[in-house]
């Protein structure tokens, strides 16, 4: 077996979102429920197995001002499967956080009842994005189901370092650039002009605990929403974002010089040789989405807009622009400014008139990468928790479902106030299929 070095170079993706850790937890989770009972003993190994197999997983994050690193820690000191009998332990477990500075970069726990065993899998949004993660539990599903007829099976650890930026930096011919920062340029120009977006209407929580909430759509619903697209040659994403934007127009008091604008995740792989990355990594990028004042009277004048604007940033190399303009500044600046200008940054940002709510589309989850002995009837992706004054949520799918998911403070008003919401969503969803 290759020996696993003690050390790991940190990305400057890895950097930033360090940096931002505060006001965002840095988290992303994957929940699993099984009408089938788990095998805590050969979970709780394979747990410990996805640190020798993917050995980023059993470091700690080292914050030197200079080049922060990942230093290998001694696993078997840490708890890194937890198993409980009580559902309250369960969503507590949920809502904390994580210590990637002294501790993995990974924690799980199942919850065994005497009808459903639910697995949730924490990992570190330092080390990987929403991708990174289902490859993880893709990774974390074989080495428990080999386990079952190989009990001293010990995996062959991933060494290869494919993490950097630059594999997809030279996917970009030159003659490009000059358009990405263009791009770049209008991207800014939108998120100051106007001066006022339309948002949510959250409140700052009083702490820093959160609280995760998911809203889900069903088999027949998402088949009727899936039919309506391809009748009108759009994405899952287009229907999506038309029906976040109507919702957050019927939302608090939007008046005519506020901007409907939206802040997305971009995933960067689809620029990589067959859409896939070779290590886990954070390859995602930011986008924003300016839809501009108002909205058309019927779902469908909106669809057609949203998705003309989508397709005009499909046609310019979208979600580059974000990583090109400011990726030699992030590598260039010590951690230590990183750390002040990540969270303030965020903070400044979500106090500011034009402000905007953040979606992050975290994509299929195929039923191959959390088979667990067999499939669960249901999983889904939870985003990292903020818990600034701005709403941050995200989706993915499974199995034919779709499920939303966000994170708020311990505040009524804000649990009453995204609830709302996000019926608002499922209503504007549900108008084109009934």
């Amino acid at each position: 077996m290759n020996q696993i070095p003690e050390r790991f170079p940190t990305r400057t993706a890895d950097r930033a979102l360090a940096g931002m850790l505060g006001p965002v937890t840095g988290v992303i989770q994957l929940e699993m429920c099984f009408n089938h009972a788990l095998d805590e003993k050969r979970l709780e190994r394979a747990v410990y197995l996805i640190t020798e197999k993917i050995p980023l997983l059993g470091c700690r994050f080292v914050p030197k001002k200079f080049r922060p690193y990942f230093e290998r820690l001694e696993i078997k000191g840490f708890k890194l499967f937890k198993l409980t009998l009580d559902q309250d332990g369960f969503e507590v477990f949920k809502n904390e956080r994580m210590d990637f500075f002294n501790g993995p970069q990974i924690e799980t726990c199942l919850y065994q009842s005497s009808f459903e065993d639910r697995f949730l899998i924490k990992v570190s949004h330092l080390i990987c994005d929403a991708a990174g993660v289902k490859d993880i539990v893709g990774e974390l599903s074989n080495i428990y189901n080999r386990l079952k007829d190989e009990p001293d099976f010990k995996p062959e650890p991933i060494l290869e370092d494919y993490r950097g930026f630059w594999q997809i930096f030279r996917q970009i011919p030159w003659y490009a650039i000059p358009g990405i920062i263009y791009n770049y340029a209008s991207e800014i120009y939108g998120s100051k002009i106007p001066s006022q977006s339309h948002v949510v209407p959250m409140q700052k929580g009083s702490d820093n605990k959160i609280q995760f909430v998911t809203k889900h759509i069903d088999e027949v619903q998402f088949a009727c929403i899936n039919a309506y697209v391809k009748q009108r040659h759009a994405t899952i994403n287009d229907i999506l974002t038309t029906a976040i934007i109507r919702a957050l127009s019927k939302t608090g008091n939007l008046t005519s010089d506020k901007a409907l604008r939206l802040g997305m995740a971009v995933d960067m792989r689809r620029y990589l040789p067959g859409k896939e990355a070779r290590s886990i990594a954070n390859f995602s990028s930011l986008e924003l989405f300016n839809y501009g004042y108002g909205v058309e009277k019927d779902f469908e004048s909106t669809l057609i807009r949203v998705a003309a604007k989508t397709n005009q940033r499909k046609s310019s190399w979208l979600g580059l622009s974000c990583f090109v303009s400011t990726y030699p500044m992030l590598w260039s600046l010590p951690f230590s400014i990183l750390e002040v200008a990540g969270g303030k940054g965020w903070e400044i940002k979500a106090g500011s008139p034009n402000s905007f709510d953040w979606l992050t589309n975290m994509g299929v989850i195929q039923k191959e990468k959390v088979n667990f002995g067999g499939e669960p009837l249901s999983a889904w992706l939870l985003v990292p928790g903020c818990v600034l004054p701005m709403l941050f949520f995200g989706c993915s799918s499974y199995n034919g479902t779709l499920t939303f998911s966000w994170s708020i403070g311990l505040d009524e008003r804000n649990k009453d106030v995204t609830h709302a919401f996000f019926d608002l969503v499922v209503s504007e969803l549900e108008s084109v299929i009934d």
